[in-house]
């Protein structure tokens, strides 16, 4: 019997139903459509998932989804390598509908395709997120299906990162070529993490604030300009801190849009300590352990 699933991270050879989420934010909002795919390796710190080429307008059923074939890449979209979707713990993971119908085993071409993944064998793997599972699927049905409409959207998606890109500029030259410690004390942390839900609880966003603040009074009593290893220490240990706060709640709340506000929170404090080289560590830190 089909069950709800709270993410993507079930175990090899569960096979997964969702409604698809929509391309771009201008995109409606509600797509009325399902998709599936197989999860063909899992482990504490990683899920590997097949994305499967059928659409329906209805939650799918087991044999249904089993009768589908996985999305390929090659020519023409035949004798193509099936898509993997590699998703780290700590990402989002969830999907609207998301729904266990049933598992099957994984085939031995299957364990083959996910073993890369799961061994971090391969340099070259691409680590996705829930949406850019769904996003494998959707974007194939809406080039068969409403590809005028598609690109239209697409071209306003470049005109937003256009201007999210100019914002980028104008935050360098007004804002973090010009920061200090006493500023950031002064200002409000992570105020885009609200309401709740779907954001953490209040309780937890306070925790992280507080982890915040003591590392910028600890950076700010180093002086003007830190030595690049003790601002390094300092933020890889609040990036401890904050993966233990997380790990102590017992739930995974820091996902993509609450790792992009923390991004930007480590970006602001790199630059105050004058150390803008860092930013570039900022990923790594972020990442949740494994284990």
């Amino acid at each position: 019997m089909p069950e709800p699933a709270t993410d993507l991270f079930a175990d090899p050879g569960s096979v997964l139903s969702f409604r698809t989420v929509p391309l771009y934010p201008v995109s409606p909002e509600n797509t009325g459509r399902y998709a599936a795919a197989v999860v063909i390796g899992r482990t504490a710190r990683v899920v590997v998932l097949v994305p499967l080429a059928e659409v329906w307008t209805e939650p799918p059923s087991l044999a249904a989804a089993a009768a589908a074939a996985a999305i390929t890449r090659g020519k023409g979209g035949r004798g193509g390598t099936a898509v993997v979707v590699t998703i780290v713990k700590g990402e989002n993971a969830r999907l609207p509908e998301l729904t266990l119908l049933g598992r099957r085993e994984v085939t031995d071409v299957e364990a083959r395709l996910a073993h890369p993944s799961l061994t971090g064998e391969a340099w070259q793997i691409v680590h996705g997120t829930a949406k850019g599972l769904s996003d494998e699927i959707e974007e194939r049905w809406r080039w068969r299906h409403e590809l005028r409409q598609m690109r239209s959207e697409q071209q306003l998606e470049q005109e937003r990162r256009h201007r999210e890109s100019a914002e980028r500029e104008r935050r360098l030259r007004t804002r973090l070529r010009t920061l200090t410690f006493a500023q950031l004390l002064e200002e409000p942390l992570l105020q885009d993490w609200e309401p709740s839900p779907p954001f953490p609880p209040a309780s937890f966003r306070d925790a992280i604030v507080e982890h915040i603040r003591d590392t910028e009074r600890e950076l700010a009593a180093l002086g003007p300009k830190p030595r690049r290893p003790l601002v390094r220490t300092a933020l890889a240990a609040l990036a401890g801190r904050i993966h233990a706060t997380e790990a102590a709640a017992g739930e995974w709340f820091i996902e993509t849009e609450e790792r992009e506000g923390l991004s930007t929170v480590f970006e602001d404090l790199a630059y105050a300590a004058m150390q803008p080289a860092l930013v570039e560590e900022i990923v790594d830190w972020l990442t949740p352990p494994e284990g």
